[in-house]
């Protein structure tokens, strides 16, 4: 015999686990004021504590009523409306009595009678581990050092002027110099930086003994350690590495050099300590021992470092006295000063009087950081001046949104040189020297090289680059590869066109890198017949291609020397219509011009889709121009001749033309 089983009824269960009955609270006096304040913070506690409190605010609750309010009554499923009575009076319900039941009525009163359950929690991260507030201190100030060490052996230039006393500095000299301050550090800064430590760490989700948590150091730093760069147009007298004083040389005071290169100079100084509170200042003039070719490599590869870390960099317009003048200024046509522009985080125009350009004036307000006071003037950049870029942008054709944020990197290769195919330079070398910072480049610093250094730089940017505009450049190629440009004038305005598009990277092959044959990558090669023209000059031939599934006959002119042309026997003339464009008769055709001793003729597409085609083959989008490298090659030859243009080739093909992706070399010699 089974045993019935006995229904708990609510005098089983003590008051604080009955599940049908709380107790009412008793009433709660308010108390004698309408507000409550919490105790005052004890005088010795940590100063850490005292500015977390402050920053977070004491928090007031509202005011408390006379009597605290109820708790909510959890209802019965058995009970419904039973459970008050009419005087008002809270009832226990009534137990169940013993007796046969239903299945429905039984299985509900063993739900309702049975003990709460409570939900089994989810799984949580554990804890973040957070040291003592003790080990957090000792950890901080080791902290503050190393980051001190690193930023001035790694991010400082080489060599500073003191504005003080003119005299060259190096990086083991500032770091004597501040490594006082750092080891002696105040209680009050210490207990800040570990309020920023503590937002960090929380923003990213980590303990704050990790070693990434350390921004609010470098930043007290940086703060602490400030240094304005000089930029300007070199003119007569200017003062050189071994004219200004310094630990080692044997040149002082007395011995300094004078004239009008000097005395700009000391204007520069003085701009850089009275506006800006920078105590020492970099110029490329004297600040780069020349004669060393260590210190030389070191500033132009760290030149892009240097320009983003200062504190404002000077721009000495000696031709401008307002923003009309920008246009007919030397300082926007030199190569070096394009990086000064656009690498600097503050920049700031002064003109031929050393006034500023736009002269702003702010209401100065002092605020205490990083030991030393700064002022609101301060922080005054003409890249926030909407006149000022405006100016910029008409004069240099960079868009607003790169003078203000410029971000370096191996991107938007056509419209960067394109930027830089207006500007000169003394030496043939800083051509590309000075494109480094731009591109995020790094390669050997020798001159001597002559063009062959901007050769180094396309083989450079060729190794990272993944965009197809690399290759929508026309004019002259590089004497050392046919396949490469040869000066930052090849990506000119000539060589674009209006109706080109410049291609994303999603399209085309991200992939083309350089061998010793060529630049290998993936094109799709359409066929181009060619035709003679009558010749306008008499040292080269003129001759016509006509693309294959073009959508209108438009003529590609091609201008071919004529020791070269002597050679070819060029194909039959024909029309759009009479090309056959599946892929075996095309081949069929080049076959029947090779077969007549010519060269053949393609238009090796850049800017292909492959995502809406199966595959290994491209689709051709009609709507818009395709970017297009007119190649030659001999009969059976190995790889294609990038042929020599004024411009570079837009062509626009037939909507939902499918052709293949061929494996193209793009030689360096022509065979």
């Amino acid at each position: 015999m089974f045993r019935q089983r006995q229904i708990p009824s609510w005098t089983d269960y003590p008051d604080d686990d009955d599940p049908y009955y709380y107790a009412r609270p008793p009433p709660q006096q308010a108390p004698p004021s309408s507000r409550r304040r919490p105790n005052p913070p004890p005088q010795d506690r940590h100063i850490y504590h005292r500015h977390r409190e402050d920053r977070e605010g004491w928090a007031t609750p509202n005011p408390a009523p006379d009597v605290l309010p109820q708790s909510p009554r959890r209802q019965s499923s058995t009970t419904t409306s039973n459970s008050t009575s009419d005087y008002g009076v809270r009832q226990r319900p009534q137990p169940q009595r013993r007796g046969r039941s239903s299945s429905t009525t039984r299985n509900t009163r063993n739900k309702s009678c049975s003990p709460r359950r409570h939900a089994t929690p989810l799984p949580t991260a554990p804890p973040i581990p957070q040291p003592s507030l003790s080990e957090r201190e000792t950890l901080a100030r080791q902290r503050l050092q190393t980051t001190f060490e690193t930023y001035v052996f790694n991010t400082l230039p080489t060599h500073l002027l003191r504005v003080t006393d003119m005299t060259l500095v190096t990086r083991n000299e500032v770091w004597e110099t501040f490594k006082p301050r750092i080891e002696s550090l105040s209680d009050s800064h210490l207990a800040k930086l570990l309020l920023e430590q503590d937002e960090v760490a929380r923003n990213l989700g980590v303990s704050v003994i990790d070693p990434e948590v350390v921004a609010p150091f470098t930043e007290y730093v940086r703060t602490m350690i400030t240094f304005a760069i000089f930029s300007h147009r070199w003119g007569n007298g200017e003062p050189l590495f071994h004219d200004l004083p310094s630990k080692k040389s044997q040149v002082t005071r007395r011995s300094a050099p004078s004239g009008p290169g000097y005395q700009k100079l000391l204007k520069f100084c003085e701009k850089a300590r009275t506006d800006y509170g920078c105590d020492y200042v970099w110029t490329d003039t004297c600040c780069i021992n020349k004669e060393s070719s260590t210190d030389l490599e070191e500033a132009i590869l760290s030149m892009a470092v240097w320009y983003s870390e200062a504190a404002i960099c000077i721009v000495h317009l000696a031709n401008s006295w307002k923003l009309e003048d920008f246009m007919a200024d030397p300082w926007f046509t030199r190569g070096w000063t394009l990086h000064e522009l656009l690498l600097p985080r503050k920049i700031r125009f002064y003109g031929k009087d050393w006034s500023p350009i736009c002269p702003v004036v702010v209401e100065g307000r002092r605020e205490e950081r990083g030991g030393k006071d700064t002022r609101e003037e301060q922080r005054v950049n003409d890249k926030d001046n909407e006149s000022v870029v405006a100016a910029i942008t008409k004069v240099t054709g960079i868009p607003e949104a790169d003078i203000r944020n410029f971000v370096p990197g191996c991107t938007r290769i056509s419209e960067k040189m394109r930027w830089a195919s207006q500007r000169t330079t003394s030496r043939i070398e800083d051509m590309a020297y000075s494109l480094l910072g731009l591109f995020d480049i790094t390669m050997p610093i020798s001159y001597g090289d002559g063009a062959r250094a901007f050769y180094k730089l396309m083989s450079a940017i060729a190794e990272q680059c993944t965009e197809p505009d690399f290759f929508a450049w026309a004019g002259k190629p590089s004497q050392w590869s046919l396949a490469l440009p040869s000066s930052p004038q090849c990506y000119g305005p000539q060589a674009s066109q209006s109706d080109l598009v410049m291609p994303s990277s999603a399209l085309g092959d991200p992939a083309y890198e350089l061998t010793k044959l060529g630049l290998q990558t993936r094109l799709v090669l359409v066929p181009a017949y060619c035709e003679p023209l009558e010749p306008t000059d008499s040292h080269a031939a003129r001759f016509m291609l006509t693309p294959a599934l073009a959508t209108a006959q438009e003529a590609i002119q091609m201008y071919v020397p004529h020791a070269a042309a002597a050679q070819q026997s060029h194909g039959p003339s024909r029309t759009r219509n009479d090309h056959d464009h599946d892929p075996r008769e095309r081949e069929r055709e080049r076959d029947v011009q090779g077969g007549r001793g010519g060269r053949e003729y393609v238009l090796g597409v850049v800017d292909y889709d492959m995502r809406a085609g199966p595959p290994g083959y491209a689709a051709l989008h009609g709507g818009r121009a395709h970017l297009c490298l007119v190649l030659e090659r001999e009969r059976r030859g190995r790889g294609w001749v990038r042929v020599v243009r004024p411009g570079a080739v837009s062509v626009r093909f037939r909507e939902g033309e499918l052709l293949p992706v061929e494996d193209v070399c793009l030689l360096h010699r022509a065979s």
